[in-house]
């Protein structure tokens, strides 16, 4: 425990935080959270709704999920909350979106083929309602990314971070300008967040650029909460105050 304790090159006074709080202040949302009735957590209430699928589709889903469609008899699964554990067998992003949007194009497709079954006599053809799901698929899962060299001069450092529930660690590359490996690093840090790990990758990547002497430093990172914690430090975590402020 006491390894993991950052030590401030610099003095920095002593002060009370709040533990179970990012920032370590106490508001008065934090003591409501403390004092009001909790009701379990559903598992696969995350698993829903995300940007690469249009919310009409994750709302149907949803509806099946409470048991709230308008069907004379319900449809019935085995284990509902089971079938949304399939994508956390993915540790990539990517393969995670890809795998929520195939499930809900899925039942979407389902809906739609017992509806035009149901009330215009049309039956379904399975062909189609799979090339339904794959042209909608496509779209979720497909994102082109162009790395870009640096300046002539600099040091490009692209940086990642990813967590689960049991562990955490963070990592990065760097390159000049003519796309050449200069170094690499990567870090396990124990139980986390994802934000924590990403937030460290970039602070990590700092510190070895500067014990390097790469003045000239391009950091390159996926999370737009890490770049908004450059410009505001409120952001940043009481526990990783002391490794922020020598970076800052």
């Amino acid at each position: 425990m006491v390894q993991r304790v950052t030590i401030p090159v610099v003095h920095v006074p002593d002060s009370l935080v709040w533990v179970d709080t990012a920032n370590g202040l106490l508001s008065l949302k934090d003591a409501y959270e403390v004092k009001r009735s909790h009701f379990p957590a559903i598992s696969w209430a995350k698993s829903i709704w995300c940007k690469e699928v249009p919310p009409s589709r994750s709302l149907l889903v949803w509806r099946m999920m409470l048991d709230k469609l308008p069907t004379d008899d319900n449809l019935m699964f085995h284990s509902k909350e089971d079938i949304w554990k399939l994508s956390d067998q993915f540790l990539s992003p990517q393969c995670n979106i890809v795998v929520k949007s195939a499930l809900i194009n899925l039942f979407n497709a389902i809906w739609l083929a017992r509806n035009n079954a149901r009330f215009n006599n049309k039956i379904p053809n399975w062909r189609s309602s799979v090339s339904w799901i794959f042209a909608n698929v496509n779209l979720a899962g497909t994102k082109e990314i162009i790395w870009l060299p640096p300046l002539p001069h600099w040091v490009k450092c692209n940086t990642d971070g990813a967590s689960t529930s049991t562990s955490s660690s963070c990592g990065g590359i760097f390159r000049n300008s003519e796309a050449d490996f200069m170094c690499a690093f990567a870090d396990n840090l124990g139980v986390g967040s994802a934000f924590n790990a990403e937030l460290i990758g970039a602070l990590n990547a700092i510190e070895l650029a500067n014990s390097k002497h790469w003045s000239n430093l391009w950091l390159e990172t996926d999370s737009v909460l890490v770049v908004k914690a450059f410009t505001n430090p409120g952001l940043i975590p009481w526990n990783l105050s002391n490794m922020w402020s020598p970076n800052r």
